[in-house]
């Protein structure tokens, strides 16, 4: 059984605004996803069901009756998205930055201690969507061993750096790194960074690289119809 039940929160827009802040913080690091950080601050079934009722909205051609449950929804994930985006970039360009100007990650003396604090990030968020879980049972264990060994051959799963800055890659990266976003659990930097293509795209994003972006912007809209749930 799972608890549905989530932090009461105050959905004034600064605090929205904060969240994504939040959030876009977390997905701009190799570590906890945004959706991690929803769950945590009590959003998430908020922020999944604006997603739904958008896409649903647009499947639907449009329909009046439901333009005001579409705005609401709308404002809710345009103000959070805004503060993701401030976020992302801030983030980023402190982590990665310019090819001129090499971030914090991509410096060897600094970069293994960011990757331990993210390593201790990664382990905190573990219980979280555990605690949702309120009488596990065998089925609960299976399934989380399954997801384990899912990761640990996916992560072994190296691409060298050329072939993850390919056009089909970068639209793969998309749809994983979209999906990792939106479901708790690890970030969609993390999944980027498996990829290879983690360091490409956030200098891309500083750099005014708009192909690589493209592509992946395309995958994380054919993700954003495909895994949500409608």
């Amino acid at each position: 059984e799972i608890k549905m039940s989530e932090k009461s929160e105050t959905r004034t827009w600064p605090n929205i605004f904060s969240f994504g802040l939040l959030m876009g913080a977390a997905d701009a690091v190799p570590g906890v996803s945004g959706g991690t950080v929803a769950l945590i601050i009590g959003i998430y079934q908020k922020f999944i069901s604006s997603i739904s009722t958008c896409l649903d909205f647009i499947k639907n051609l449009f329909p009046s009756e439901s333009k005001s449950v579409f705005f609401s929804a709308f404002n809710f994930l345009f103000l959070l998205g805004c503060g993701m985006l401030c976020s992302y970039y801030i983030v980023t360009k402190i982590l990665i930055g310019p090819e001129d100007s090499p971030g914090l990650l991509r410096q060897d003396t600094t970069g293994p201690y960011i990757f331990s604090f993210f390593f201790g990030l990664v382990l905190f968020s573990i219980k979280e969507p555990w605690n949702l879980v309120s009488t596990p049972n065998f089925k609960h264990y299976f399934l989380a061993a399954v997801g384990v060994l899912i990761v640990f051959i996916y992560t072994n799963f190296t691409l060298e750096e050329s072939s993850g800055d390919s056009k089909a890659m970068l639209i793969v990266g998309g749809i994983l790194a979209l999906t990792a976003m939106l479901l708790p659990g690890v970030s969609g930097a993390l999944v980027l960074l498996t990829l290879g293509q983690y360091h490409s795209i956030a200098s891309s994003f500083h750099g005014g690289g708009l192909e690589p972006l493209i592509y992946l912007i395309l995958g994380g809209i054919i993700g954003l119809f495909t895994f949500v749930p409608f």
